[in-house]
């Protein structure tokens, strides 16, 4: 979230070259960080919903890789400019792309232990 925030100079580094790319992008960014701090909590208070955790990191990484690959495959050969430096839209991508692999690990994690019978 803070690349984006960030990125460009202290301006948002946006999302894509398009209105829906750019709508999309920010729900992931923004919106799965304000869920994530929630589902946090309510881990910490001793909430066990296993399918939903595991719907919830499915998509976050889902959206998260095709925004970051999106992202990546618009940017890539673009020339940099002073409105959008190029490196600062590579970089939210890739982070994106990290950030994906991470909800991915959780994944299997969580049906790893769906599978063996453990729903915490």
């Amino acid at each position: 979230m803070m690349v984006y925030r960030t990125g460009n100079s202290s301006d948002p580094t946006g999302w894509g070259a398009y209105h829906d790319m750019e709508a999309f992008g920010i729900f992931t960014c923004i919106g799965y960080f304000f869920f994530t701090i929630i589902v946090m909590v309510g881990m910490i208070a001793g909430d066990s919903a296993p399918i939903f955790y595991l719907l919830f990191d499915f998509c976050g990484f889902l959206f998260f890789l095709s925004m970051g690959s999106r992202e990546i495959d618009i940017f890539r050969n673009y020339p940099e400019n002073p409105i959008l430096p190029i490196s600062a839209a590579l970089a939210l991508g890739s982070m994106a792309i990290i950030t994906a692999a991470i909800f991915l690990v959780d994944v299997v994690i969580r049906i790893v232990r769906l599978v063996k019978g453990n729903k915490d």
